[in-house]
């Protein structure tokens, strides 16, 4: 595709609310968020933070009635919801709903913006967001939304990243100096922010601008980036732009993140190797960074933990094909060491999976992409945090991962580690309509300890045992919570695995005998052919 082309592309794009994620810099390397793609009106597609795909910034098949929201988990309401794309920070994440912008997990410098600093495992209102935010950012320990054109910021302003010539915290929002009208879009870094004001780059933070290394207050200019750029994505130290003629990268350069075969820091934008056209999004993560041509996924930089998706742990200083992924990919994003896509409407990750980042159901790392379990389409944006993900899906906003503070947002933080997609407290829908026609179970049963499982949990349930036939009733309850999304109590768990045609000798001992010993043949009424430690199916 010819720069003119491409040009041609990003302008006839001007509508997504393309959605900001950070990436981190403690020394714990398993607590660092990754780094920030493009947020707001401009641009075609942007990669980091929010990746919103196919266009649009709401939800596929947004609800005007006959949809229902789940709220605090225990109440229904109609409601006209749009969920537009979200943020994964480092151990928070944030998104905008109808307009208004809510925020959930850790909280020590306000970067929930609610006005203290106390963690949520729910989402919370942000002070005065309440309409016209149509993109939204989370950094390491702060966050920023665009508001009408635009910026405010909120939460740790260690190094200035807030914007508003201080240094001091802000646990609610404040309005960037400068920046009240005419942003286009922002991407929101571990310690700094960027924005595109008429087709020109600004940052402030710990960022690099004027050429130079330093904590600046206020928005700087990155020169010569002044006219024709269409996104942006920030990481750890780390910027990159889109252009009419490319990619173009700026900041530190330990890993080869700069993409220009070099691994020499550089404060002034350089040229990716091999990305001079074609490409229509990019991303950073903590040290790397990714963009998207043709369908196809090229990254570059750190890959300890296969997070480049090359089927390797070698870094590398230019640009690498993901694994498989050579055509249908429409959105991505950089997490501190794993990588998440939207392929073909449903949503793949890679690279570190300690926390269950990957969403794949197990805890193994991965050097090439795996499925995201259950979310296989009806995905519409995706973001990777620090040690946790998040996706915009047909049923709601599901997230998983790392879990300490409330970053996944399924009102509990006793969970450290899911290893696959649950639904967010208050964001999930439930079609009423297919209820009353088929007289299914709905998918998301109300809370509570459910006296039955339905065949969307004993699939489940067959999964976990098969997984881990080494668990004791109460462990494969409490995982079925986990994965399952709700509380089941050991007995009906006992009862369900001998409904799924699996007798059980005797019940085992909650706390001490393992479920594979117990096993033995199919019950007498039961069609299927169980073997020992696996069940039918």
């Amino acid at each position: 595709m010819t720069s003119t082309t491409l040009w041609s592309d990003l302008a006839l794009s001007t509508s997504l609310a393309l959605i900001a994620m950070a990436c981190g810099s403690s020394d714990n390397p398993s607590q660092h968020s990754g780094g920030a793609g493009a947020a707001g009106t401009g641009g075609s597609a942007n990669m980091g933070g929010t990746s919103n795909a196919g266009g649009t910034s709401e939800i596929s098949g947004t609800s005007t009635g006959g949809t229902t929201l789940v709220v605090g988990g225990s109440t229904t309401v109609e409601t006209s919801m749009s969920l537009q794309p979200l943020a994964a920070g480092l151990e928070h994440t944030c998104a905008i709903v109808n307009g208004g912008v809510m925020c959930w997990g850790s909280n020590n410098h306000g970067q929930l913006g609610n006005g203290d600093n106390t963690n949520s495992p729910i989402p919370v209102q942000v002070t005065g967001l309440t309409s016209g935010a149509t993109a939204v950012g989370a950094g390491e320990t702060h966050s920023c939304a665009l508001v009408n054109g635009g910026v405010q910021c909120w939460g740790d302003n260690w190094n200035g990243q807030v914007g508003n010539n201080s240094s001091d915290d802000s646990p609610v929002p404040a309005q960037v100096v400068g920046l009240a009208s005419g942003v286009t879009a922002i991407a929101v870094g571990a310690r700094h922010t960027c924005v595109i004001v008429d087709g020109a780059v600004l940052c402030w933070g710990a960022a690099y601008g004027n050429g130079k290394d330093s904590d600046y207050r206020v928005p700087q200019p990155i020169a010569p980036l002044t006219s024709g750029v269409a996104a942006i994505a920030a990481g750890d130290s780390l910027g990159c732009a889109l252009i009419s003629d490319g990619v173009k990268c700026w900041g530190d350069n330990w890993k080869g993140e700069l993409g220009n075969n070099s691994t020499t820091i550089s404060p002034n934008p350089v040229q990716v190797l091999g990305l001079t056209s074609g490409v229509t999004a990019i991303g950073a993560g903590r040290f790397h960074a990714c963009a998207i041509l043709g369908g196809s996924v090229a990254c570059w930089g750190l890959n300890d933990y296969g997070q480049l998706g090359n089927d390797s742990a070698t870094d590398s200083p230019v640009p690498v094909q993901v694994v498989a992924l050579t055509s249908g990919v429409t959105a991505i994003d950089g997490g501190n060491t794993h990588t998440c896509a939207i392929v073909n409407g449903g949503a793949k990750c890679w690279g570190e999976n300690g926390d269950g980042s990957l969403g794949n159901r197990l805890e193994v790392t991965s050097h090439v992409p795996v499925q995201v379990s259950g979310l296989t389409t009806g995905v519409t944006a995706i973001t990777a945090g620090g040690g946790h993900s998040c996706a915009v899906t047909s049923t709601g906003i599901q997230c998983w991962g790392y879990n300490i503070h409330g970053e996944v947002g399924d009102s509990s933080n006793t969970n450290w580690d899911i290893s696959a997609p649950v639904h967010v407290t208050g964001f999930v829908r439930k079609l009423r309509a297919r209820v009353r026609e088929t007289g299914e179970p709905e998918a998301i049963p109300p809370p509570g300890k459910a006296r039955i499982v339905d065949s969307r949990g004993e699939a489940i349930m067959r999964d976990l045992v098969n997984d881990r036939p080494d668990a004791t009733l109460g462990k494969l309850a409490s995982l079925f919570r986990r994965h399952g999304g709700r509380k089941i109590s050991e007995t009906t768990t006992w009862r369900t695995l001998r409904r799924m045609g699996l007798s059980l000798k005797k019940r085992p001992s909650t706390q001490r005998n393992a479920i594979a010993p117990m096993l033995s043949s199919p019950g007498r009424n039961s069609k299927s052919k169980a073997r020992s430690g696996t069940l039918p199916g």
